[in-house]
């Protein structure tokens, strides 16, 4: 059976009710459902070998705080914490499959051949993953200021791979030691969270077909 396109010609209230319905129509095809939020676990910071907090300041654990708070008003990721009591982790422990100096952080170094925080999150089953490390923190008593330089691992866990490296510093000013390195945190989160959002969010480049031909 062979169809043939009808045009019909409406006139006065009859041309509102066809616009208007096309419009319904282009609303209901360009409508899409939201996508699931991704899980993201987050790792917390550690001290790296060159790196020491100023007194009554913990640098790692305030960084942990505010870049947890950062990512988690993305709503494109479902944000949660490493935890060493994870039903997951305590069975790996258990059965020996990893060791406990790996539980604890900084979570960015390997261990067998392999990037810890990878192992630990596709134990808990996450699709990302960050992991940071200080990796030096200074304070300049004339200037008043401090220098921190703190670098950030980013994994893919489903595809087991490591997206990027996000190494960044930030100086912060303040009348004694803890405050500039306070300011150098919060300057350091502001400036670096965009950067990891964007890696976590780029679509993976795909590979061109070879000249003259096509990928079958």
């Amino acid at each position: 059976m062979t169809g043939r396109l009808l045009h019909i010609r409406l006139r006065g209230p009859g041309r509102s009710l066809m616009a208007l319905a096309l419009v319904v129509c282009t609303a209901a095809a360009f409508a899409q459902p939201q996508a699931e939020p991704r899980s993201l676990l987050m790792f917390q910071f550690g001290l790296g070998d060159n790196a020491f907090s100023p007194e009554g300041y913990k640098t790692d654990a305030e960084m942990t705080r505010l870049f947890r708070q950062a990512l988690a008003n993305d709503k494109r990721f479902r944000v949660s914490l490493f935890s060493r009591s994870h039903p997951a982790v305590k069975r790996a422990l258990a059965e020996g499959s990893i060791s406990a100096g790996v539980l604890w952080p900084p979570f960015t170094g390997k261990s067998r051949g392999r990037y810890t925080a990878l192992s630990l999150s596709a134990l808990m089953r996450a699709d990302l993953a960050v992991a940071g490390v200080v990796e030096s923190i200074q304070f300049d008593g004339e200037k008043k200021q401090s220098r921190l330089v703190a670098s950030i691992l980013i994994f893919d866990v489903k595809s087991r791979k490591l997206l990027g490296n996000v190494v960044l510093s930030a100086v912060g000013s303040g009348e004694t030691e803890a405050a500039a390195a306070t300011a150098a945190v919060a300057k350091y989160i502001e400036i670096v969270v965009p950067q990891v959002i964007a890696v976590l969010t780029a679509r993976p480049k795909e590979k061109e077909p070879p000249a003259g031909g096509r990928y079958r």
